[in-house]
């Protein structure tokens, strides 16, 4: 891990222990594809742990209404956000307006907003902790199988090229 490998690199000559090893761990097809199913192991996990953090979201909305007596443009928006936690309840709030009216000065409407919030916890299926992070025990443990699969390979891998290179 401490040899920076350059792709460009060509070898004249006689190369070290060191480079022959940085060689093999960049251009080897099987220590590059190892490496990269490690690393989507970590992306699941990333995932995983994802779904307990708020998730904001907002929205913008504009429209154009024309009828016989009026044409009027409108806007709104809505903001908000939703969060499992790690007991199974879900929390969503939003906060919404209708606001271009009012700006725009129509005397018959005003400025408009909703606040909505929900909360909701399963009672009996799924209402254990244990239950409702058993994706996310599962993914943190296949991420601690795939450290050490890797590990173990990388190690072989290196006493392979070592043994090559003492060979040659």
């Amino acid at each position: 891990n401490d040899i920076i490998f350059d792709p460009n690199w060509v070898p004249s000559g006689q190369i070290t222990l060191a480079e022959a090893v940085a060689i093999a761990t960049a251009r080897n097809r099987e220590y590059q594809s190892r490496k990269e199913s490690l690393y989507n192991t970590t992306l699941n996990l990333t995932l995983q742990r994802h779904k307990y953090v708020a998730q904001w979201f907002g929205t913008i909305d504009a429209g154009y209404t024309n009828n016989e007596t009026d044409e009027f443009v409108d806007a709104g928006g809505n903001l908000g956000f939703n969060q499992l936690l790690a007991d199974g309840t879900q929390i969503s709030a939003g906060i919404s307006a209708d606001w271009l009216r009012y700006l725009t000065g129509d005397p018959d409407t005003s400025l408009g907003s909703v606040l909505a919030a929900n909360i909701s916890k399963p009672l009996l299926r799924g209402s254990t902790k244990e239950v409702v992070q058993e994706n996310l025990t599962q993914a943190e443990r296949n991420v601690l199988y795939a450290i050490r699969s890797f590990s173990r390979y990388r190690k072989e891998f290196v006493v392979s090229i070592v043994n090559d290179y003492l060979r040659t």
